[in-house]
């Protein structure tokens, strides 16, 4: 019985304890919904086990025991060396951020486990504090981009971040520094072979690629593919065309790929149809042929008598260049994957038939005919009269050549020519127009009508004048007729306002007693060019009395001059 006792408290030294939901300690708390376990040098909080106990959202940071929770139950988190956290059953993470503050106090873990949490990011010194990491697991979560130098320069024997479907490690420094000898990214759907990320590792043995979306293992990828002795590439949907025929011809498959649990791991051929689901190793090297060439674009640049052709092929998925055949050439005139070639114009021809092929190494080939339809020849222009030569900006022109001004340009730039035709005008340009124009037009009307009416006025004036410088008679006084052709046949007396208005500058001197003579009788014979026409004489008592009737009207005869009235 004594040896027995003795020997339960010799396990009992050991750091066994086990924290189940009985447990009276602070711990407890924090594992009240699954169970965490210390197995020597061991922390595992595993949660697969406990199903329909977790309610409620669960902070990443309750899954892992705090220093003061493992003293409280006499331990030291420096005397773990394995730290295994499983969320499987654990309801939705409030907290999918991997942190420095939750591995720190854990300086001596050689071994990091943190499976189906939901991690979604890793902070760039989550693992700074851990100098002795060998192992680091983050397996099942859902990893976009990892950080760069995520680890350091540590020395590591594996690492595995399999099934983070979003993962990408397009151009990732995540490996910069580290060395390590076995890389498992399996499961995380990855389009393209990351040989970028893959090249930053040092001393790399073994990786697995299985089951990815995988068509592609570049050429560049050879130096460390061939340096590894595992090498798992099964799952993925190889191209088995000349880009991947080096896998064929560097890779010991059977050696860096064994067999697991009777299954082979060996990699087959997805396309083309008919190598599809054939393992690699029993396809000849020389199956593995590229697609024919393929003409992707023709340009023609046409002119009078000659013709620019450009032609593209598709680049080839093993880089190497194509062969141009140009016409009826036998020899290639070009290699590469472009071609241009100036094409002269035959004579008398209006159209001509080109062919153009390009081939690879393999002898396979694509051909394409051209039919070039020229235009018609342009009649013959006269020679015209040779410019003189411009000098130079900053030199004075030749002796006997004249400087030629330069063309006018217009207000946005270029000719004079090419501004008017390139003008367009806005419309508030068009509306000051529209109103310029109607403003215009109205001033012109009314100074033309202005200039009307002063001459009129001045024609009266004139005839004013004329009548008081010839003294004609007054009508009663019955004097005979003058028989000089230029002496006016009547006579009249009148008298003048020398008053004018001050708004009127050309106003004819009004006539205050207008006294006309009568009529002359019948019979007596008026001299020639001289005259009177009318109706008769209207009422009224001549030159001393009262003034004319309101029928009786005034006519001045410019031409012709003479007085008439009662028009």
């Amino acid at each position: 019985m004594k040896h027995r006792w003795q020997l339960a408290a010799t396990i009992l030294a050991f750091p066994l304890v086990q924290l189940l939901l009985n447990v009276n300690s602070s711990f407890a708390n924090i594992s009240n919904c699954g169970m965490c376990v210390c197995d020597r040098y061991t922390l595992t909080c595993d949660f697969e086990k406990a199903q329909d106990k977790l309610t409620g959202s669960v902070h990443l940071g309750k899954l892992i025991p705090t220093q003061s929770e493992l003293e409280a139950l006499n331990l030291q988190s420096n005397s773990f060396e394995e730290l295994y956290v499983n969320c499987k059953n654990t309801p939705k993470m409030t907290e999918q951020r991997l942190s420095r503050d939750l591995l720190a106090r854990f300086s001596n873990l050689k071994k990091v486990i943190i499976v189906r949490c939901d991690l979604r990011t890793i902070d760039p010194d989550a693992l700074e504090g851990l100098s002795r990491l060998e192992e680091f697991d983050a397996s099942d979560n859902s990893l976009r981009q990892l950080p760069d130098r995520m680890f350091g320069r540590l020395t590591m024997k594996q690492v595995k971040l399999s099934e983070n479907r979003e993962l990408q490690l397009n151009n990732s420094l995540a490996f910069e520094g580290v060395t390590l000898r076995q890389l498992i990214l399996s499961k995380c759907q990855l389009t393209e072979f990351p040989t970028f990320a893959l090249l930053k590792i040092q001393g790399l043995k073994e990786l697995t690629l299985s089951e990815n979306q995988i068509s592609l293992v570049p050429s560049a990828a050879q130096p460390l593919v061939t340096r590894l002795t595992v090498f798992y590439l099964d799952g993925n949907p190889l191209q088995c065309t000349c880009a991947n025929r080096w896998l064929r011809e560097s890779v010991s498959w059977e050696l860096v790929s064994p067999a697991a649990m009777r299954k082979s791991k060996l990699p087959t051929c997805k396309s083309p149809f008919n190598l599809m689901d054939i393992e690699l190793t029993k396809i000849e090297p020389s199956r593995f042929l590229c697609p024919p060439p393929r003409i992707a674009s023709v340009d023609l640049q046409l002119g009078q008598d000659s013709a620019s052709l450009s032609c593209l092929a598709d680049r080839r998925e093993d880089g190497s260049p194509l062969d141009w055949f140009f016409d009826s050439s036998r020899l290639p005139i070009h290699s590469g994957f472009a071609f241009q070639r100036l094409v002269r114009r035959v004579a008398n021809l209006d159209s001509q038939r080109l062919a153009v092929r390009v081939a690879d190494s393999a002898g396979q080939s694509a051909q394409l005919n051209l039919t070039i339809i020229w235009p018609p020849p342009q009649p013959p222009q006269p020679p015209q009269p040779p410019l003189p030569t411009l000098p130079l900006p900053g030199e004075a022109p030749s002796g006997g050549d004249a400087a030629i001004p330069e063309k006018p340009t217009g207000r946005r730039g270029g000719s004079a020519a090419a501004s008017d035709n390139d003008k367009q005008f806005t419309l508030l340009e068009m509306i000051i127009a529209v109103i310029g124009t109607f403003m215009s037009t109205s001033l012109i009307f009314m100074l033309s009508c202005q200039f009307v009416r002063w001459y009129k006025r001045r024609d009266k004036k004139l005839w004013a004048t004329y009548v008081h410088q010839h003294q004609l008679p007054h009508p009663q006084q019955h004097q005979p007729l003058p028989q000089h052709p230029h002496q006016a046949p009547y006579s009249a007396t009148y008298s003048y306002n020398t008053h004018q208005p001050s708004s009127h500058e050309y106003d004819v001197p009004r006539i205050d007693q207008p006294c006309l003579p009568k009529p002359p009788p019948p019979s007596q014979t008026l001299p020639s060019g001289m005259g009177v026409g009318g109706n008769g004489v209207g009422g009224g008592s001549g030159c001393g009395g009262s003034s004319m009737s309101s029928s009786d009207r005034e006519f001045l005869d410019f031409n012709n001059p003479r007085l008439m009235y009662n028009v």
